[in-house]
This record gives structure tokens, C-alpha cells and sequence, in this order.
């Protein structure tokens, strides 16, 4: 299994937290006031502790993120093909590259903004009261899933009529544990691992609903 932490948390942990568990660790092999029998039940509870302390969180975490990793990624159940598309993300670029005829957008008045290519190549912008697309993108974003023990980003596809899933890609952020917070997170920000994330994964949309 993979260990969720960042370089600079091992650094930190062989450089000074470790020699600090050896020397106790020392101290209690030494010791003339523990007996066989207690050293024996002091060491192992000793040790676990010490581990606990530092990679306890992120041993919980990783598990979490072994569990799901098997599922992420971009899973394709149905192709279609279509002259275009609802999606809150889309804009010009979509049409600049991708030959879709047209793709609509929500605004915030629950308006729909509809941009279509003519036959000259120009792209017309109208507003209608709602949408005409069949397929709709639905993005999904959970900066910790409980049930998961994950950060969880789900995109899909879905049919405006049947509610049909055509696919959907899965991706699984590790939540960092408390020293890369501190040492890391804080200072620099970002994510320190995910799956599922992969560079094929971003063109779900074309892949799934495919231009005309």
C-alpha cells in the first residue's frame, strides 16, 4: 500500500523525530526499573505509539485511498453522437476546438446562454428561458466524502430525458494528514496525491458525446 505524505514530512521525521523515538527507545532497553516481562509489553507499546503519532492519520488516509483508487478514472457506458451540449463549464472554446454546432450554458437568472456556429463559421450568442440539449455534463465536487474517507470528484453524463448515465469519470484526492497540514499544506496549499486524474480523462466529454 502507498503512503500518502509528502518528502518534506519523511525529511523532517528521519531528521529529527526518529532519533528522538531511538533515544527512548534506548532509554527503555536500559532501564534497570523495567523487568524482561515489562520491557517486553513497553517496547511494542512504545513503538506503536510512536508511529501513531506522525503517520497514524496518514496510514488511515491511504487505506481510504487504496480502497477507491480501483474505481477511479474515466468509465464510458454509452457513446452518442450530437451537434451539442448543456454545461455550465462550457464557452467559445469549446466550439473554437471541438466541432460541436452548438453548446448551452445556465446563468445565474436560470436563463440559458446558447452559442452556435453558422454556416460562415461565426458563433451566435442567445439567451433563451431554457435548454434545448438532451445531454447534459454534471459536475460533482466533495472536499471530503465521509463515507469515503476521500476528497471525491465525480463528472458525468447524463440523458436530460431518461436520466441515463452514459459515463462518468471518478476522480480521489488523499486528505493530507496533520504534519504535511502543517508543514506543507499551510505554507504552499495544493494536493499532495490523487487518482484518477489521468490526461485522457479530460477529454471525457468528446469522448462520450461525440460531434457530428
Amino acid at each position: 500500500m502507498k503512503l500518502y505524505i509528502t518528502e518534506a514530512s519523511i525529511f523532517v521525521l528521519l531528521i529529527f523525530y526518529l532519533p528522538l523515538v531511538l533515544f527512548f527507545l534506548w532509554r527503555i532497553v536500559r532501564s534497570k526499573r523495567l523487568g524482561t516481562v515489562a520491557k517486553t509489553v513497553a517496547i511494542p507499546i512504545f513503538l506503536i505509539i510512536a508511529y501513531a503519532i506522525p503517520l497514524g492519520d496518514v496510514t488511515l488516509n491511504s487505506i481510504a485511498m487504496a480502497k477507491v483508487c480501483p474505481k477511479a478514472g474515466l468509465h464510458v457506458y454509452k457513446q452518442v453522437q450530437v451537434e451539442g451540449y448543456f454545461d455550465r463549464r462550457a464557452g467559445d472554446y469549446t466550439l473554437n476546438n471541438y466541432p460541436y454546432r452548438f453548446v448551452e450554458i445556465p446563468r445565474k437568472d436560470g436563463q440559458v446562454i446558447r452559442l452556435e456556429r453558422q454556416e460562415d463559421g461565426r458563433v451566435e450568442r442567445t439567451v433563451h428561458d431554457k435548454t434545448t440539449a438532451q445531454y447534459e455534463v454534471v459536475y460533482e465536487e466533495v472536499a471530503f466524502n465521509r463515507e469515503l474517507g476521500v476528497e471525491n470528484k465525480r463528472y458525468w453524463i447524463r440523458d436530460r430525458d431518461t436520466q441515463d448515465v452514459l459515463g462518468e469519470w471518478l476522480e480521489f484526492g488523499v486528505l493530507p494528514g496533520w504534519l504535511d497540514r502543517v508543514l506543507v499544506i499551510r505554507w504552499f496549499g495544493g494536493s499532495i496525491g490523487a487518482c484518477g486524474n489521468d490526461p485522457e480523462a479530460y477529454l471525457f466529454r468528446s469522448t462520450i458525446l461525440q460531434p457530428k
